[in-house]
Formats: C-alpha cells, sequence, structure tokens
C-alpha cells in the first residue's frame, strides 16, 4: 500500500504546479496547441486518471506482491542509512 500511495503522491502532485499556471494564464504564450483545455475538461481527465489508478494499478499491485514472494524476491532488505557517511580510506 505504501508504494500504491507514493507513486499516487509523486504522479498527480508533481503536475499540480504545471496545472495552477495553464490556469493562471502564465503558460498561454508558449503553448503551441491550437485548442485550450478548459477546467472542466483537467477535472474529468484528472477524474479518469483517478479511476484508472484505483481499478487497474492499485488492484496489479496487490496481485504482484504475493506472486513476486513465490518467485524468491525479499522485501525485507535493509534500507540505507538516511545520514551521509564517507567512506574513510586509510
Amino acid at each position: 500500500m505504501g508504494s500504491f500511495l507514493l507513486h499516487e503522491s509523486v504522479f498527480f502532485l508533481s503536475g499540480l504546479p504545471f496545472i495552477y499556471l495553464e490556469r493562471a494564464g502564465l503558460l498561454s504564450k508558449y503553448k503551441i496547441q491550437t485548442k485550450n483545455n478548459t477546467p472542466t475538461a483537467q477535472e474529468k481527465c484528472i477524474t479518469r486518471l483517478l479511476l484508472y489508478h484505483f481499478s487497474v494499478n492499485l488492484p496489479l499491485m496487490i496481485v504482484s506482491y504475493p506472486v513476486f514472494r513465490c518467485m524468491g524476491m525479499r522485501s525485507s532488505l535493509p534500507l540505507p542509512s538516511w545520514y551521509f557517511q564517507p567512506y574513510l580510506v586509510s
């Protein structure tokens, strides 16, 4: 579940600044497409993306975890430390 939440956070939060810039009109002078995206069209797109992510990605992640475990993959390896330790050469 943590992998799914991390994926969704990065996927959706990385686009928020661009949605804001487009809705504020700050990117219109750089736009090369002739079609303008209305807020309604953006909301429809986001709704479809959420539906896809929750109906396809989440079930696929839930099903693939036991399959990977049966294949011998481990998820309990230790994580690296959160602080930098330079190598000491003597």
